[in-house]
């Protein structure tokens, strides 16, 4: 959990140096954070259980309730459970190029396996 409570840290981060985009900085890194997490998900899920065409409506269920579970599970956890502030004293210190480049290379990780999974 810890990763992802950087990656979200580091999202809402970017999100805050926005005056007109400010107010949104939790919900931009929960929906992110559940971007990256779908990606991996789906990913795993491939190479688990390969395709092999099967039922349609269990594709469509799972590419839509998956996301919307973890959008909800994400947005609870970073409104109710943990705060904001808290992990800017946490890592507040660290240089922002260093959170930058640990975002990405998490967000390419996720995207090479998602693409390489299909």
């Amino acid at each position: 959990m810890i990763l992802f409570d950087y990656v979200f840290y580091t999202i809402a981060l970017f999100y805050s140096k926005f005056p007109s985009h400010s107010y949104m900085k939790e919900f931009a890194g929960a929906l992110f954070l559940s971007l990256f997490q779908t990606l991996n998900i789906f990913s795993l899920k491939r190479l688990i259980i390969p395709f092999n065409g099967g039922d349609k409506f269990d594709s469509l269920y799972t590419f839509f309730t998956i996301p919307l579970l973890l959008v909800i599970f994400n947005m609870i956890r970073y409104y109710k459970y943990i705060d904001y502030m808290e992990l800017s004293r946490k890592w507040g210190k660290e240089n922002k190029s260093i959170k930058i480049f640990f975002v990405i290379c998490y967000f390419t990780i996720s995207m090479i396996f998602f693409l390489k999974s299909f």
